[in-house]
């Protein structure tokens, strides 16, 4: 879906339209972006909601999505914490986010029986990768 179409959303998670607009001027691409993952919650561990994004680029050549964190800074401002183009097997929606506590995490298959997790802390303004699992099913 396109970004502006979800926009309204985090506006409403974020109980605020002005910092959705930041996320929005914060992508570069933001009118061609397609959103194919959303999580938000607080994972700056300061009580705001912060937002994960999981974006596919429709003119790449690669298989990958664009997966971006926002860290909710006051409830004044965002910023861009995190950009990493995460890869995926056959489709974009391989590629999960979800926020549990403090900790983002990134799941995705990398085979085909095969899947990994990245979880993802924001402490100071760092990112930080706090679990790492690899599955296998048997």
């Amino acid at each position: 879906m396109p970004l502006d179409s979800i926009l309204p959303r985090i506006a409403q998670e974020v109980h605020s339209t002005a910092l959705a607009s930041e996320i929005r001027a914060l992508i570069p691409d933001a009118a061609q972006a397609r959103v194919w993952g959303l999580a938000i919650g607080d994972f700056s561990n300061d009580t705001l909601p912060d937002v994960a994004l999981s974006l596919f680029d429709a003119d790449s050549s690669k298989e990958q999505v664009r997966v971006l964190f926002f860290e909710n800074l006051g409830g004044a401002h965002m910023a861009r914490r995190f950009v990493r183009r995460v890869g995926y097997l056959e489709s974009p929606i391989e590629v999960g986010l979800t926020i549990d506590g403090s900790v983002v995490t990134i799941i995705r298959k990398t085979a085909d029986e095969h899947w990994s997790q990245d979880g993802y802390s924001i402490e100071w303004g760092d990112v930080a990768l706090v679990d790492h699992y690899e599955t296998a099913q048997s």
